[in-house]
């Protein structure tokens, strides 16, 4: 006891030691049963050698197997053949069906109408690619014409920050070359394409005129 403080000597739960040993061999018999450290090259196997990576490949190979049977008569057969097969017809209805919702009714709509109005998304105004400036700005135009005004029809050399004024992003290129799994940018934005080096060094001229101090330089891959 010092100043009025009481030390107490409790001992630990018993509980809290047999949670504690029962985590410890669980931990053990995983590491041993699955796959669990990485290694330099490689990584542990595991006893039962469950690899979620291998039932993902053996599954896909399944269903390839499973649509060759009718999807290499479809490549081989004119489409009057195909039309004359009626169980090899309903065949390609059906799946063309579920690649179609897959793929196109995003844009084309269910009933494959057109994308007038992109009508399964109508808050969406259009649908472009990367670098599509003129687009995106057609499409802005027709769904809300712009009123003039004479303090802000008049853009600025250096456009539109929405930065602070000591700094602002400066993108150099669009895309990327990478196929990574987990990544969708090549699906979107396509292969990397560098931007012209005039149109980038006066964006930066139009931004340091403008009072920026400081150019962070972006792209999807700004080391390739």
């Amino acid at each position: 006891e010092w100043n009025g403080i009481k030390e107490l000597n409790t001992p630990v739960p018993r509980l809290v030691y047999a949670v504690l040993i029962v985590t410890a061999l669980f931990s053990i018999g995983y590491w041993l049963l699955m796959p669990a450290f990485p290694l330099w090259s490689t990584y542990t196997k595991g006893l039962l050698g469950a690899d979620d990576r291998t039932a993902v490949s053996e599954a896909v190979a399944r269903a390839k197997l499973d649509r060759s049977a009718w999807a290499d008569q479809v490549a081989s057969k004119s489409f009057a053949e195909v039309e004359a097969d009626p169980k090899l017809l309903a065949t390609v209805r059906q799946a063309g069906r579920a690649l179609f919702g897959d793929n196109c009714s995003v844009c084309h709509g269910r009933d494959a109408k057109g994308n007038v109005g992109l009508e399964n998304h109508p808050q969406v105004l259009a649908v472009t690619g990367p670098h599509a400036k003129d687009e995106v700005m057609l499409a802005v135009r027709k769904h809300l014409p712009p009123q003039h005004d004479p303090y802000i029809s008049l853009i600025p050399p250096q456009g539109i920050k929405l930065t602070p004024n000591h700094y602002a992003y400066l993108k150099i290129s669009e895309g990327c070359n990478h196929r990574c799994t987990f990544c969708i940018i090549p699906s979107m934005r396509g292969d990397l394409v560098s931007r012209p080096i005039g149109d980038v060094l006066q964006e930066a001229e139009n931004l340091v005129k403008a009072g920026v101090k400081e150019l962070l330089v972006i792209s999807q891959d700004t080391s390739a």
